[in-house]
């Protein structure tokens, strides 16, 4: 009986923290070999986002071949330049 109170708890938190960052995009610190959430913002165009061009092109890249079907939830997206997005 708790444990299936707890469960619901739970799962009613998950589906409220999912859309609370509904189109937000989260920023991560790495730190002591995981990724830390620092902030969460408004998605925007990334046309506003000032970072060299090649850089842009080469991120849309990583996006896109890291964002299909069997792409794991939450996994790391290296950036090649020691940092990684989340």
């Amino acid at each position: 009986m708790v444990f299936s109170v707890l469960k619901e708890l739970l799962s009613e938190c998950r589906d409220e923290y999912l859309k609370l960052i509904q189109n937000k995009s989260s920023m991560f610190d790495h730190r002591d070999h995981r990724g830390d959430q620092i902030s969460t913002r408004d998605i925007r165009p990334m046309s506003t986002v000032i970072m060299d061009e090649k850089e842009k092109r080469g991120l849309w890249r990583i996006l896109r071949n890291s964002s299909g079907p069997k792409a794991e939830r939450g996994a790391q997206v290296p950036l090649g330049n020691g940092n990684a997005l989340r």
